[in-house]
C-alpha cells in the first residue's frame, strides 16, 4: 500500500478480505476500503494510481510532496530525506540481521520498509514461540516493541493526518485509518504484553522457565495475535491465521530484506 501502486490482483483481493467486525481503526478502514472496492470498475485501478502518487509521490504537486512516506521528512526539522532517521532505521535492521539489497535505490525509512521489518520480527516471535525459545522470543519482541517505539508511533500519526487531508479516495483514506489501528494496537500490545514476556525469558508465574503457563499463555496468546495482525500490512505471508483472501502471493510484493553474511 506504501511501496507501489496496487495491482488489479491486489485490489480483488481486498475487495473481498474479510473483517472481523469489532469497531477498532482497523475495522473502520478496511470497511471504507471494502465499500470503495464494491464500486469498482475499469478505471478504478488508474484512478488509485493517480491518488497514490499524487499523495506519495507528489505528482502534480510543484512545491511539496503532500504525504511522504518517509520517517525522515516527518522526523526532521528541515523535513527532509535521508536524515537521523535513515541513519537509525538501517542500524535497527543490522540489529536484526538483515539489510536491503546493494541495488536499492529507496531511503531505508520508507514506510514500507519499516512494516517489513516488523513483519519479519513478529514472523521471528511466532517461530520463537511454536519452538517454546524463550530466549529468541524476548528478543524478537524487545527489538520490535524499540524499532516501534522510536521509528513508527513517533511519527504515523502525522503521516496518517496527511493521507486524510491530501487523499482524493475512500481507498487511501482507509488505509490512513488502518494505520492508525496498527500504531494503537502496537501500542496497547506492548504495554501488555512486555511484563509477559519478560516473565517468560526470566522465570514466570510458577517460577520456573520455559513452559510454565499462567501468564505464559497470556503472553503467549498475545504474541501470536501480533504475528498474525502483520498480515495486514507488510507484504508477508504468514503461516498463522492466514485469511483465506489474503493468502494469495500475488497481493503482496517480496520482502527486500537480505540477510547480513
Amino acid at each position: 500500500w506504501y511501496l507501489y501502486e496496487l495491482t488489479d490482483e491486489q485490489i480483488e483481493a481486498f475487495a473481498h478480505i474479510e473483517i472481523d467486525g469489532d469497531g477498532t481503526a482497523i475495522d473502520e478502514g478496511l470497511r471504507a476500503i471494502k465499500e470503495y472496492l464494491r464500486h469498482r470498475h475499469g478505471g478504478t485501478r488508474q484512478e488509485l494510481a493517480v491518488d497514490y502518487a499524487r499523495v506519495f509521490l507528489g505528482a502534480g504537486s510543484y512545491d511539496r510532496i503532500l504525504a511522504p512516506p518517509y520517517e525522515s521528512v516527518f522526523t526532521s526539522e528541515e523535513r527532509i530525506l535521508m536524515q537521523d532517521a535513515r541513519d537509525g532505521a538501517v542500524t535497527y535492521y543490522r540489529r536484526g540481521g538483515l539489510d536491503l539489497p546493494a541495488d536499492n535505490t529507496t531511503p531505508e525509512d520508507h514506510l514500507g520498509f519499516e512494516l517489513q521489518f516488523a513483519a519479519v520480527l513478529a514472523d521471528r516471535a511466532n517461530e520463537a514461540l511454536d519452538g517454546d525459545d524463550a530466549v529468541s522470543l524476548a528478543d524478537a519482541v524487545s527489538l520490535a516493541r524499540s524499532f516501534f517505539v522510536h521509528h513508527q508511533q513517533n511519527w504515523l500519526p502525522a503521516l496518517c493526518e496527511a493521507v486524510d487531508e491530501f487523499a482524493k479516495t475512500d481507498f487511501y483514506r482507509g488505509v490512513a485509518q488502518m494505520t492508525r489501528g496498527y500504531v494503537e494496537s502496537e501500542a496497547a500490545f506492548f504495554d501488555e504484553v512486555a511484563a509477559d514476556v519478560d516473565c517468560r525469558a526470566g522465570g514466570g508465574a510458577d517460577g520456573r522457565r520455559g513452559k510454565g503457563r499462567g501468564r505464559h499463555q497470556t503472553g503467549a496468546e498475545k504474541l501470536f495475535e501480533y504475528a498474525s495482525f502483520h498480515v495486514l500490512f507488510p507484504p508477508k505471508i504468514f503461516s498463522v491465521r492466514t485469511n483465506a483472501a489474503l493468502s494469495a502471493k500475488s497481493m503482496y510484493s517480496p520482502v527486500h530484506f537480505i540477510a547480513l553474511p
